[in-house]
């Protein structure tokens, strides 16, 4: 049994809490600056092999998919859960004696200690009218004053407002599990498809029944000719069902489609690359930059677009670059592959071709492509609940302070007393400005 109540204790720790956060934080900035599901090559030759061994070995590949990071989720949940399960029959406790009269051994003189009784003066007329400016009344929502008689039969007048306070707490371990919960889960379940293509393009999503297309693409300058935006007008078709959605996409403005988000990410050059063979046209494919053809019959032979140069120029020390954004003077880098070895590799200027045996290719009609981005989180109003729970708490606990206040009747006075939980200190002196302001105070 002691060894039960020990683990209770430990699990529901402020310690364990915040040594549990700190670890989820530190494998939320992994999982942001390492590229995640990516393959130990890619790894080997970003780190090299030993650090890519340790990656894989503690999964942080995948890390919001490891198993560490579920264990210290699901612990924190305990913890927090836990936490809460125990304040809870204290703070039901507390809430239903809030308005109750105090002890007359608890009083205090002194008004800084927390939720402390205290006496604050002497009241000499019109008692209900004096908690009424105070703001203790039916009007601001706050407990009616009553009047209610100890074992000494003495005559008290009770009032209580912003009671809510006292939930503050809660509400915010609430909302702090809700968005831990949220998080977690999505980023567990989130699945992420890319998708990039020009104008006319109609590629499937992924593993799912879902067609998208780009109906149209476009970019956006300002008046120097620099980049001001990029937007995308897609098509979203189920194929299972035909059911189609539209919307346009933009820097920053994603566009939710089918349950999933829509980002525009990036954009980049495509071309029609042209192979003809003995002077016959035999391939004439749109291909984006970084991509390959594989000539249809000779597979053992590749010819790779690597980059476009709208502006063409070479510098001796920087190599090939581009002097502007305009095709003032195009220019296609490519790469020849046969049999997984490279044949050749260079620039080919707008009109120029290129032979290898047979074979000529040719480059025209420039054009951008359009990089889409999709998301889906089934959590994600999870995590916005999560939030405005907590900040409903946090407002809770740092603005709505729990106060109450008793007037004693001595004969044709009242002495007051009151609490103003961790605002104890304004709250008395507010109290006492009242009593001189309104000349309630002999």
């Amino acid at each position: 049994m002691n060894g039960l109540k020990k683990f209770y204790k430990f699990i529901s720790s402020m310690k364990l809490a915040l040594v549990l956060l700190g670890l989820l934080i530190i494998g939320c900035v992994i999982g942001s600056v390492i590229p995640q599901g990516q393959i130990i090559k890619l790894y080997q030759q970003q780190y090299g092999d030993r650090t890519a061994g340790l990656i894989m070995a503690l999964s942080l590949d995948d890390v919001f998919h490891s198993w560490w990071f579920v264990a210290f989720t699901v612990i924190l949940c305990l913890n927090l859960f836990t936490c809460s399960i125990l304040r809870t029959p204290a703070l039901i406790k507390r809430w239903k004696s809030f308005g109750d009269l105090p002890d007359e051994n608890s009083i205090s003189n002194n008004v800084s200690v927390e939720s402390s009784p205290h006496y604050i003066g002497r009241l000499s007329k019109d008692p209900e009218a004096f908690l009424k400016s105070l703001g203790f009344s039916r009007q601001s929502g706050t407990k009616q004053s009553e009047t209610k008689q100890n074992e000494t039969k003495q005559s008290y007048i009770v009032g209580v407002r912003h009671k809510a306070g006292l939930l503050g707490p809660l509400i915010t371990h609430i909302g702090v599990l809700l968005l831990i919960l949220g998080f977690s889960l999505g980023q567990m379940t989130k699945v992420e498809y890319t998708v990039y293509g020009l104008p006319g393009d109609a590629k499937q999503i992924g593993d799912t029944d879902y067609i998208l297309q780009i109906d149209d693409f476009n970019i956006g300058l300002r008046a120097d000719d620099t980049v001001e935006q990029y937007t995308s007008d897609i098509t979203v078709r189920n194929a299972a069902t035909g059911a189609k959605e539209s919307a346009s996409v933009s820097v920053n403005a994603p566009a939710s489609l089918f349950g999933m988000k829509f980002f525009q990410n990036s954009t980049g050059w495509a071309a029609d690359m042209h192979i003809l063979e003995n002077g016959e046209l035999l391939q004439e494919e749109a291909v984006e930059a970084g991509n390959y053809v594989t000539v249809s019959d000779k597979t053992d032979l590749q010819i790779g677009f690597m980059a476009f140069y709208p502006d063409y120029h070479y510098d001796r020390e920087k190599g090939p670059l581009t002097l502007s954004s305009k095709l003032n003077n195009p220019a296609y880098l490519y790469i020849v592959y046969f049999q997984g070895s490279v044949l050749g590799m260079n620039t080919l200027m707008e009109g120029e071709e290129l032979t290898i045996d047979e074979y000529t290719v040719t480059f025209d009609n420039p054009r951008n492509y359009t990089l889409i981005q999709i998301k889906k989180d089934s959590f994600t109003y999870f995590v916005l609940l999560g939030g405005v729970v907590l900040l409903f708490g946090l407002f809770l606990s740092l603005y709505v302070q729990p106060e109450k206040i008793w007037l004693k009747q001595e004969g044709d006075r009242y002495l007051v007393f009151g609490s103003g939980g961790k605002s104890g200190i304004l709250f008395a002196d507010r109290v006492k400005a009242k009593l001189k302001g309104n000349n309630y105070e002999k």
